[in-house]
C-alpha cells in the first residue's frame, strides 16, 4: 500500500498524543511538518513522502485534502486522528517523520509558517496573493531541501 498524506498525519498527530507535546499539534502545523517531511524525502530519498498536490496558500505550503480533512479542529490540538486513516507501516517513511517531528516538534504553526515563506522556498518562488490553489511542483520542494541539506 501506498502512503499518503494521511497516514503521515495520523502518525504526526499519534506522535504529538504520545508525547503529550509541549506545543499544540494544529490543523495549520500539521500542514507545515507534512509539508517538512515530503522535502526532507524528496531530497534524503529522491522520492515523495506521499502523492497529494501541496499548494501556495497565504500562511504557506498547504496540502489542500489535509487542510478539509482536519480543519474542523480550528487552532485547537488535534487530540483524535481521523479514524478512517491507517497510521504510516513502512519503516523507512517513519524514519523520515520520526527525524521531522524530533526537529521541529517545539515550534509553533507560526514559526513553521515563517519558515516557509523565507527567501528561496518553493513558497516564496509560487505565492502571489490574487492567485489561489497555486501547485507547488514537487521539482520546487525538493530543490529547496537539497540547498538545506548542502547548508546543513
Amino acid at each position: 500500500m501506498q502512503t499518503n498524506v494521511y497516514n503521515v498525519a495520523r502518525y504526526f498527530i499519534e506522535k504529538a498524543n504520545d508525547a503529550k507535546a509541549i506545543v499544540p499539534l494544529t490543523p495549520m502545523k500539521l500542514n507545515k511538518l507534512c509539508y517538512i517531511a515530503q522535502g526532507f524525502s524528496l531530497a534524503s530519498r529522491d522520492k515523495p513522502l506521499f502523492p497529494e498536490e501541496i499548494q501556495a496558500w497565504k500562511y504557506g505550503p498547504i496540502i489542500p485534502e489535509l487542510y478539509q480533512a482536519y480543519k474542523a479542529f480550528g487552532k485547537n490540538h488535534i487530540d483524535q486522528p481521523l479514524e478512517k486513516f491507517e497510521t504510516l507501516s513502512d519503516d523507512d517513511d517513519k524514519a523520515v517523520v520520526d527525524y521531522v517531528w524530533n526537529k521541529m516538534k517545539n515550534w509553533t504553526a507560526m514559526e513553521l509558517s515563517g519558515w516557509t515563506h523565507r527567501l528561496g522556498s518553493a513558497w516564496s518562488k509560487l505565492f502571489q496573493e490574487d492567485m489561489l490553489n497555486v501547485e507547488i511542483p514537487v521539482s520546487f520542494i525538493k530543490q529547496e531541501f537539497k540547498q538545506l541539506e548542502s547548508v546543513a
